[in-house]
């Protein structure tokens, strides 16, 4: 039934090829690919087929952090302007409280930015179909390389923190790069160095790594596909963002992610003591939406009376996520070779059917809600954030749309400030301030400010 459930969902979500593995207490009762990895030449998916991972590197750089400080080299407590002095010249006075936890938690109170895209940009430069995919213009930034050219260039750029450390979580992939960078100063060495040396090679994790280059060893690596009106197209070029890793740059198979997995399942697997793996899935903050983030990966409790632990991750020719279930010992892990798939909801019927649930059973429950008047003009207006753009909520009598990332959603209210689309797949969850106004919107785990 999995089988073809997986192989229908392929036709008609336009995804050339997944991998998807699954193991239970440790030992792997399923693993396959479907699909293909190479449309063009018609080779197929295999669970030893290499993805990128995306995001789901995050962990790997939260793990990092955890063995330093088991090994008495840092504490996530620590003030990052310990081991970045020049992080001072990027915060106003209030933010000189970060501390390295909360970049682990996306809790550091950076906004959304662009720093980032001008690490990125090098690479999009080079791929031939950068204007077809929609991005910005890469010729309209300065380029960097390193951390320490990225702190450099937020240092200055006027950043206006959303709040305290701790009080909001705003998903910053900026706030793990300043995390490479502790990395390599607590370890005195570099980040790929360290993630081969404590983590891939002891976990067995064989087919996975940082670079482009060296994935051309192996013969079965996917190709890369980006979706397109009625379909997806064949997009070759790679993606990199410089000699900065930690915020999605691993590529890596369905087996490899199992191994890893353990170590979230099995109480450190021998890299971690239990008590620092305990840490990292412990919620360090809870969303607007309900869902929880600790270190590197959220948590999910209340589904059909399982908690979910895991994360996802999106690039150019990625989708990925990662999934543990601790109360039934399984691990799950789903890789697809097109942007934007909606690898969630396929992992977590994958998921589904391993516990005895209907494969299309989600804990996306959104009441019905009858809005009085004016609440949901109240929410309408334009609302932004410097990583993502704009997020534009409408209304039109009855009719109210959101439209964000490109794309124009028809949403209904599910609470007094709540909008959903009608697939569930998109919500968004509005933020008060003291004296009751809309200030902000929280969309796709990021702050939006009210223009």
């Amino acid at each position: 039934m999995l089988d073809t459930y997986l192989h229908d969902l392929l036709e008609r979500s336009h995804i050339p090829g997944l991998a998807v593995a699954v193991a239970q207490h440790g030992r792997t009762i399923f693993e396959k690919g479907f699909g293909l990895r190479n449309v063009e030449r018609g080779l197929p998916v295999t669970p030893d087929t290499i993805f990128g991972v995306a995001s789901v590197t995050k962990s790997f750089a939260c793990l990092a952090i955890m063995q330093l400080a088991a090994a008495g080299r840092l504490s996530p407590a620590d003030p990052v302007v310990r081991w970045l002095p020049e992080f001072t010249a990027i915060l106003p006075p209030d933010g000189r409280g970060v501390q390295i936890r909360h970049l682990m938690s996306h809790t550091s109170g950076l906004p959304g930015m662009q720093a980032l895209y001008h690490a990125r940009a090098g690479s999009i430069r080079r791929d031939p179909d950068w204007q077809r995919l929609g991005t910005r213009d890469p010729f309209s930034v300065d380029l960097i390389r390193t951390t320490r050219e990225l702190i450099k260039l937020m240092a200055a750029t006027h950043i206006d923190l959303l709040g305290a450390p701790g009080e909001y979580l705003n998903y910053s992939n900026e706030g793990y790069a300043l995390l490479q960078a502790i990395i390599e100063r607590a370890a005195d060495q570099p980040f790929r160095q360290y993630l081969k040396r404590r983590i891939l090679a002891p976990l067995g994790m064989e087919h996975s790594m940082l670079l482009v280059d060296e994935m051309r060893r192996f013969d079965d690596v996917t190709e890369l596909y980006a979706p397109e009106k009625g379909g997806c197209f064949h997009s070759p070029a790679w993606w990199d963002v410089g000699d900065i890793y930690t915020n999605g740059s691993l590529k890596s198979t369905v087996r490899d992610l199992i191994k890893y997995m353990e170590v979230y399942r099995n109480g450190g697997a021998g890299l971690l003591p239990a008590a620092s793996v305990a840490k990292m899935i412990t919620p360090s903050v809870t969303m607007p939406t309900g869902t929880s983030y600790g270190y590197g990966l959220t948590m999910q409790p209340g589904y059909h009376g399982y908690t979910l632990i895991g994360h996802g991750g999106s690039i150019k020719g990625v989708s990925a996520q990662v999934l543990l279930v601790p109360e039934a010992g399984l691990t799950v892990a789903l890789l697809i070779n097109v942007t934007g798939a909606p690898a969630e909801r396929i992992a977590l019927s994958v998921t589904n059917h391993f516990l005895g649930l209907p494969l299309e059973t989600y804990k996306y429950e959104f009441p019905a809600y009858t809005a009085a008047s004016g609440e949901v003009e109240e929410l309408a207006g334009r609302y932004h954030s410097d990583e993502s753009g704009d997020a534009v909520v409408s209304v039109d009598g009855d009719e109210v749309t959101l439209k964000a990332a490109g794309q124009t959603q028809a949403v209904r209210p599910f609470a007094r400030d709540g909008l959903v689309s009608a697939d569930g797949l998109t919500h968004a969850r509005f933020m008060r301030n003291a004296s009751g106004r809309v200030w902000a919107v929280f969309l796709g785990m990021r702050v939006y400010r009210r223009v």
